[in-house]
């Protein structure tokens, strides 16, 4: 069966988009096949994985139930698919929400014959807008990065509360993963990440991102970490993640 996780927190800069991109290469790496759906109209995902050019068909297109997900698909690797954003995302960011327009890339991926992935991971921005609202409606798991200090605590205090909201009405997910992104070797977060573990137990991660060079410079490369520096401790990290995450779900 796909998986379909959201990557999510309306907190920006805690690693989302880096967190999607390096995360899908990983589980290749392991032999799985994957989705990328790029649901931010900023479309950094879609650059960090090396497309560059705004494709005219993407995600927009299927929200406007004019194309499916697979036609708005473009190849990055033998295992990886990417869903742009396309062009003109931007203008449902803000978008007034109905009676269900929220369940609109639900209903795209039911009818999409999504079985060939064994993963779909879901870029979003950081609002709790029409675009993340219909991520999380078509997701059976929710994946939240947070950095380690207090801004990362107060949004991800913010961010369960939300996620309360939201299953009181479509049911719990099935996951619920917490990873701790831009992690640094300093007492502020040694001591957030004792916090994040204490509360949330585990829902985080054993596995934590540490901020290093070669993570933050693979994006302009147009390459995953893995790609970059296959040798680094960047991309033995995002390795050691994505077996977590496939070994507990499945």
């Amino acid at each position: 069966m796909t998986r379909i996780i959201s990557c999510v927190n309306q907190k920006g800069g805690v690693g989302k988009t880096t967190l999607c991109a390096n995360l899908a290469h990983a589980l290749a790496s392991l032999g799985k096949r994957v989705l990328v759906i790029d649901a931010d109209p900023q479309g950094h995902l879609s650059q960090h994985l090396g497309v560059v050019d705004d494709p005219e068909l993407g995600l927009f297109s299927v929200l406007q139930e004019e194309h499916t997900l697979l036609q708005a698909s473009v190849k990055v690797t033998d295992s990886i698919a990417l869903i742009p954003p396309g062009r003109q995302l931007v203008r449902l960011e803000s978008v007034h929400m109905k009676p269900g327009r929220g369940l609109l890339l639900r209903k795209a991926m039911q009818q999409a014959a999504l079985e060939e992935f064994d993963f779909v991971l879901l870029d979003c921005p950081p609002s709790n807008g029409f675009l993340v609202v219909n991520a999380i409606a078509a997701s059976k798991e929710l994946l939240i990065p947070v950095t380690p200090d207090y801004l990362g605590l107060s949004g991800l205090s913010k961010m369960a509360k939300q996620i309360k909201r939201y299953e009181q009405v479509m049911g719990d997910f099935t996951e619920l993963w917490i990873v701790i992104s831009r992690f640094q070797r300093r007492a502020v977060n040694r001591e957030a990440e004792q916090k994040i573990r204490f509360y949330f137990g585990d829902k985080v991660t054993p596995q934590v991102i540490f901020e290093r060079a070669a993570t933050a410079e693979s994006p302009g490369h147009g390459m995953s970490v893995l790609q970059y520096a296959p040798n680094s401790k960047s991309s033995d990290e995002f390795v050691a993640l994505a077996e977590q995450i496939s070994q507990r779900g499945e």
